[in-house]
């Protein structure tokens, strides 16, 4: 079987027509659980990946590890900040690092499937501003999430936000998606809420979210994949896990919100503030 994917791989590579997909792996002090997500990453079908990996100054072996697969690994980059800078930024200095014009962020403490870019890269066309997944929360009992539809669709971008916005059915972590670099990179240097930036930097909440919802408001369509997954593992130093987030989601929400009074989606800015959807959230979120 092994034999048969590298043949898949070398006719793929000689059509010279897939672009480039930057898996990029920011992480700070994971010396065990980063060898999952290297592993998951070097494991794709997809023929044309790098993986970037960018170490936020770990003080533990973290380093290390991923230098010992660099020599097996040629596809593999390892980056090192001088200082530790803080989630947001690392995630942007990795995405800053790499070279595709797609680009799949895959945190430290989780992995993907093997077929995951490539089932993912199937879905673009110029309409199609990202695509994404279902997500596994690994704990002790795992927990399916975002399995919206049975099977892959592409989805108007309006119902996508109504989704998220009224029932919030839909992802918040980028790492369930794939989205062109182009697009993501400003997004994420998005200021939300001036005074309170540093936390939003600290934590990476409602940034995450916004990666969605600004990407969904410039481009036409959605991509949803049924058949792949993101494995999302919870533990005592996760963010979702250690940190009470829904206050950023809501600044969030709110952040976006303001901007489609601006620019397109006006009448559903009036149907969000007015629904009974949007006003559960917030009233489950400040509580």
């Amino acid at each position: 079987m092994s034999g048969q994917k590298s043949i898949v791989k070398i006719f793929l590579m000689s059509l010279n027509n897939l672009p480039l997909v930057s898996i990029v792996i920011p992480v700070y002090n994971r010396e065990i659980l980063v060898k999952k997500a290297l592993d998951a990453a070097i494991a794709q079908t997809y023929p044309n990946i790098e993986v970037v990996v960018n170490d936020n100054n770990s003080t533990d072996n973290t380093y290390e590890v991923v230098r010992g697969y660099l020599k097996d690994n040629p596809q593999i980059k390892l980056f090192r900040n001088e200082q530790n800078v803080g989630p947001v930024n690392n995630w942007l200095q990795g995405i800053k690092n790499a070279s595709g014009d797609y680009v799949k962020i895959l945190f430290s403490d989780d992995w993907i499937s093997d077929d995951y870019i490539e089932k993912t890269m199937l879905q673009f066309t110029s309409q199609v501003g990202l695509v994404f997944t279902p997500a596994i929360i690994r704990k002790k009992i795992n927990i399916t999430n975002y399995k919206l539809f049975k099977s892959t669709k592409i989805i108007n971008s309006a119902l996508f936000l109504k989704f998220m916005l009224l029932a919030y059915r839909t992802p918040v972590s980028p790492g369930c998606a794939i989205f062109r670099k182009v697009d993501i990179l400003p997004i994420l240097s998005t200021v939300i809420d001036t005074e309170r930036h540093a936390e939003y930097l600290r934590f990476g909440a409602g940034i995450d979210l916004l990666t969605y919802l600004m990407v969904a408001e410039k481009y036409d369509k959605i991509a949803y994949v049924s058949d792949t997954y993101a494995h999302f593992l919870e533990h005592d130093d996760s963010f979702t896990y250690a940190n009470a987030l829904d206050q950023y989601y809501i600044k969030a929400f709110d952040h976006f919100l303001e901007r489609t009074k601006k620019v397109k989606f006006k009448s559903l800015y009036s149907l969000i503030h007015h629904s009974r959807g949007y006003k559960f959230i917030r009233h489950f979120s400040n509580k």
